[in-house]
């Protein structure tokens, strides 16, 4: 189950990659192993990750991906992404920061701060999508929680996200 969890990420965040196929240039691709290794992460020149650890995309920075396993992706006011994604924590973009694709949260929530914008959808599973008044979601702004009985899916999504092993990474 720990690599579905990687698997789930790599789905939620399309159009990163989990397929056998070869990426193409500047794609970060996440690859979940069957045989219960390390996922893998190829890594493009302008994407940065961040493992038990924010990721903070400062102020004038350009970023294709910006991914957090097990922690938080932060945009700061003036900064651009392409994408943004975290397992196990929140995406914030801060104002006048900009997310041109989605933001994705797995087991968190996603903040859009008042003149933020997400140019495509919104998206948290386990956690919830909080857009402040003068933030800007264009595309849809989903949010998945779900709690029957004892079973609650935030809790075992951070579960699943603690049990995972650090990934191992290659640099394009």
């Amino acid at each position: 189950m720990r690599h579905a969890v990687a698997a789930l990420l790599v789905l939620a965040a399309s159009p990163l990659t989990a397929s056998a196929t070869e990426p193409k240039s500047g794609d970060l691709t996440v690859r979940a192993d069957p045989d219960h290794r390390p996922c893998q992460i190829t890594l493009g020149p302008r994407d940065r990750l961040a493992q038990d650890a924010d990721l903070v995309i400062p102020a004038g920075a350009e970023v294709e991906s910006a991914v957090a396993l097990r922690g938080s992706v932060i945009v700061q006011r003036g900064a651009r992404v392409k994408k943004a994604v975290t397992a196990g924590g929140s995406v914030r973009v801060e104002g006048s920061a900009q997310v041109a694709e989605n933001a994705v949260a797995i087991s968190g929530d996603v903040r859009v701060d008042p003149g933020g914008r997400v140019g495509g959808d919104a998206v948290s599973l386990g956690g919830r999508v909080r857009v402040a008044e003068g933030g800007t979601v264009a595309g849809s702004v989903v949010a998945l929680s779900l709690q029957v009985g004892d079973f609650d899916l935030e809790r075992l999504l951070r579960e699943q996200l603690r049990a995972q092993g650090k990934c191992r990474v290659e640099q394009e």
